[in-house]
């Protein structure tokens, strides 16, 4: 292989020669070449992007950059990059982009770029010249794509919404984690702070983010409102953060520059609904703080009780035990350090309870669509000796109600009990106080590596249950969290495994991975052959976490953005998220993190997710109904008619419950009669509803010869039928 692939090179080589000698005058090839060192070969890859887009408009657009390049220009570096993708390539077996290639597709390929090559030195017109660039285009698209698996067996699922292509998807979750923890999103550490000017710089970066998400597309985000045993809320129960005020305990008012009240839980919620995005209210449940170095570096946090800068966690400890109710107050015997933080120990009923009024205190508060907790459970290396025995008793075990033996199984098992208590008495208080609050967990990709078997009947295991992975880390083994369980025991709304990975990372690749939970929810759910212990399907959502930051933070090879591997990140995570769409078992995708997807955003993050947007996303999304929490349809709207290009409309649902409220109405416009409501293409604005019973405006614009429909939608994302109003044709 080896000798007939340097034989193929001599020979392309001398082809090439004679091409590009053609093809374009020395000053056009040093003008070029100069573009390629200036914007690091960005001619090149942006090309490519536009090859595997199918969009040959872009071709010749400021877009695309190539309005000042002829298709000889074009071409020529069309032949550069094929020749550089084969060479990286070859010989057979090296690693290249998210798999390996099969000789026959080296094959294809080399005869592709001979074939151009001969074609080119005949001196075609420019119309030739265009049919040789989308053949040799399309073979460089097929080539990228014909990957040994695991990528190529998830190829049925991948989904576009190009021309003449399946109808976009109307229904899907877009959601991106905010993370408040040492300021990783927001707030930033220059206005992290407690006077109004401070607090000014706060909700400003607030709204910016919220705006830059509504942009993209968004329709949900996942907020983190109590990341280290503290609030971004006004709590009676924990202090303000310190990575909102700056200093571990500050006690006063958050003023904004007006003299009102800053709560930054009931400001957030605010830009959602302006925005209609779902609010997820994120807590992690166990964790007390955060590493030192977390408190010291950069601008240092400041501890209260002296002024001065935490010079060790132990200060903080001290301070906070002083706070009546405060878990050190209360609990201190039962927190200690894990993995370089202060954790309050999971086998502690008091511990369960303490979190359970933390999460109902917000649920009790404010109007939040969703409880969050992320992949943080048992710590690494946590040491349990006291607790094991002085709760290990039939008593408190109220699941299994035995005494687990003090064994490695029996430690074991008494962990993952203590987790699923948790979860279980978070998920029955928010439902018997708020039943409309969802209750979700995103841990660990991985459950169990296995060999793909989801389990039996009843919600039992095999040996070789769990997904074709072979990673030691898993929910179950190393947080002690069965997630598995609670998905089919419907302890849980919905599931996010982080997969954080590429397609072919040998002990945990994305592919099988999300389709093990996709199939879990499948065969567990309404339209599987499978029931839980109880004999009920699972009312559970799936939804992915998608490493977007992956591209950035220290990625594998496959994610960078470098010579042989352009745009490797952003094709990974677009296939990612073109699989989530194409997968009927996945409801959405959740990325973290936000200050991935901003417009300053580097390493082709921002580029990542405009051609996110103007492809698979550029059509609006509803939430995927959630019908399992009760709830009624809404009355359908009645439209008063349309008067100076504006449509009005009359809520008609005069049901205040929180269940059957209007959360927003849906306006659609199409040429077609009747108006197909199944496909977004025809949403042509989604209006959050006011908090009364009111009369509801909408310029239109154009008119004539639209049909124009309007649905309501209350906060489970049930959708009434349409109203519809026919206008004429052109006068």
């Amino acid at each position: 292989m080896k000798s007939k692939y340097i034989r193929i090179v001599l020979i392309s080589s001398c082809l090439i020669a004679v091409a590009i000698a053609w093809l374009m005058q020395p000053s056009a090839v040093n003008e070029i070449e100069a573009q390629m060192a200036e914007k690091n070969q960005l001619l090149i890859i942006n090309y490519t992007r536009s090859i595997e887009e199918y969009d040959y408009e872009a071709l010749f657009t400021a877009e695309g950059g190539f309005e000042n390049l002829s298709p000889k220009d074009i071409l020529a570096g069309l032949i550069s990059y094929a020749q550089r993708r084969l060479e990286n390539a070859a010989p057979y077996g090296a690693i290249i982009r998210t798999g390996r290639h099969y000789p026959a597709d080296i094959d294809t390929l080399e005869a592709a770029i001979e074939d151009a090559v001969r074609a080119a030195a005949l001196n075609p017109d420019d119309e030739v010249l265009d049919s040789i660039i989308q053949s040799l285009g399309s073979a460089v698209y097929n080539f990228n794509n014909s990957i040994i698996d695991p990528y190529n067996r998830y190829r049925p699922f991948l989904r576009t919404i190009a021309a003449g292509e399946d109808m976009p998807v109307k229904r899907h979750l877009r959601a991106a984690w905010i993370a408040t923890v040492i300021n990783i999103d927001w707030p930033s550490v220059s206005s992290r702070g407690t006077t109004p000017l401070h607090v000014d710089g706060q909700m400003r970066e607030l709204r910016n983010r919220f705006d830059e998400m509504a942009y993209l597309g968004f329709n949900a985000v996942i907020f983190q409102i109590s990341p280290t045993g503290d609030a971004f809320y006004n709590s009676e129960l924990v202090p303000w953060s310190a990575w909102l005020t700056g200093e571990t305990n500050f006690t006063g008012q958050l003023l904004d520059l007006n003299g009102n009240e800053f709560d930054p839980l009931a400001y957030a919620i605010e830009l959602a609904r302006e925005r209609n995005m779902e609010f997820h209210a994120w807590f992690n449940p166990y964790r007390i703080t955060h590493s030192l170095v977390s408190y010291t570096r950069g601008n240092p946090i400041i501890l209260s009780q002296t002024g001065r800068p935490v010079e060790s966690l132990a200060e903080i400890r001290s301070e906070w035990a002083s706070i009546p109710g405060n878990p050190f107050n209360t609990m201190g015997e039962y927190i200690a350090l894990g993995e370089g933080r202060y954790v309050l120990d999971p086998g502690v009923p008091a511990a369960r309870q303490w979190i359970v009024r933390r999460v109902m205190e917000v649920v009790s508060n404010y109007d939040i669509d969703a409880v969050h907790f992320d992949d943080y459970f048992y710590p690494s290396g946590w040491n349990d000796d006291l607790t094991f025995a002085r709760y290990n008793t039939a008593e408190n075990n109220r699941i299994s109600g035995i005494r687990h033996p003090d064994n490695p199984t029996g430690r074991a098992n008494w962990r993952r009990e203590n987790t699923e208590m948790l979860i279980r008495e978070v998920n029955e208080a928010i439902k018997e106080t708020a039943p409309w609050v969802r209750f979700g967990i995103s841990p660990g990709g991985v459950w169990i590596s296995g060999d793909g078997s989801v389990g039996l009947d009843g919600g039992g295991v095999t040996d070789g249950t769990g997904s074709a992975s072979t990673t030691s880390w898993s929910n179950y083994h190393s947080s002690f969290a069965d997630t598995r369980r609670w998905v089919i025991e419907n302890f849980i709304d919905y599931i996010a495994p982080q997969i954080y990975w590429d397609w072919s990372l040998p002990a945990a690749p994305y592919g099988p991975i999300a389709d093990w939970w996709g199939r879990l929810v499948h065969y567990y759910g309404p339209y599987g052959h499978l029931r839980n212990s109880q004999g009920e399907y699972t009312n559970a959502r799936l939804y992915i976490g998608l490493g977007l930051y992956r591209m950035v933070n220290n990625p594998p090879i496959k994610w960078r953005n470098a010579y042989g591997y352009e745009y490797e990140g952003k094709r990974t995570f677009l296939r990612q998220e073109h699989y989530n769409l194409g997968n009927p078992n996945i409801s959405g995708s959740m990325i973290f993190s936000h200050n991935h997807i901003r417009p300053r955003a580097d390493g082709g993050l921002w580029q990542t997710m405009t051609t996110l947007r103007n492809n698979a996303w550029r059509y609006p999304a509803l939430v995927p109904a959630i019908t399992h929490l009760g709830g009624t349809y809404p009355a359908v709207p009645d439209v008063i008619g349309i008067v100076n290009n504006i449509l009005t409309w009359h809520n008609a649902e005069l049901d205040a419950d929180p269940l059957a409220a209007v959360r927003y109405f849906v306006v659609y416009r199409s040429l077609e009669y009747p108006i197909d409501i199944n496909n977004p293409a025809n949403i042509f604005a989604v209006i959050p509803a006011g908090q009364y019973d009111g009369i509801y405006d909408l310029e239109l614009g154009e008119i004539y010869g639209y049909n124009f429909a309007v649905t309501a939608v209350n906060r489970l994302h049930m959708e009434s039928q349409a109203s519809i109003i026919v206008t004429e044709t052109r006068p």
